[in-house]
């Protein structure tokens, strides 16, 4: 998939994402034929929690690793508020960052949003697929068992789905 992901720092912001994305899908997604989709990645987390918290990492892994999905192609943005305790430095590591509170009102944070968007589409559309032969596929799977078939044998659907492959 070639997808824009919109990665964001605290919830406080998803509101103007959510209507962002809607007018990207609308007005830009059209223009980029070779773009599947633009999507929000919303979450509940960010500003009123315990941030150093020794458990919070888990969180802040995940939607770390959400930014580098493949399907993102490299092209993730970062909307944040600017007052969270969850700063832009613990998701992504690149300067791809709107800031609403930078902003000047409601219609200059949605178009702050598309202007970014539409050069991160516009480099997205440049990539092609591929077809590669059934051989280049490598699938992994991964349990936190005991041993080395434990995930693959206890769970149905995934032994299923490998013997359906092999």
């Amino acid at each position: 998939r070639n997808i824009l992901g919109i990665s964001t720092t605290v919830q406080c912001v998803t509101g103007v994402l959510n209507v962002a994305v809607k007018r990207i899908k609308e007005e830009l997604l059209p223009k980029y034929p070779h773009v599947d989709d633009v999507v929000p990645i919303n979450h509940a987390y960010g500003c009123g929690v315990a941030i150093n918290a020794p458990e919070a990492k888990v969180p802040i892994r995940a939607l770390r690793n959400l930014v580098h999905h493949p399907n993102f192609g490299g092209q993730v943005m970062v909307v944040a508020l600017g007052c969270e305790k969850l700063t832009v430095e613990k998701l992504l590591d690149e300067a791809n960052v709107i800031v609403l509170q930078e902003q000047k009102g409601f219609d200059a944070m949605v178009n702050a949003i598309m202007e970014m968007a539409d050069k991160k589409l516009a480099i997205l559309n440049q990539r092609r697929r591929e077809t590669l032969p059934l051989s280049d596929l490598c699938i992994g799977m991964q349990c936190g068992g005991s041993d080395a078939f434990s995930g693959v044998s206890a769970n149905p659907s995934a032994g299923y789905a490998a013997d359906m492959l092999v």
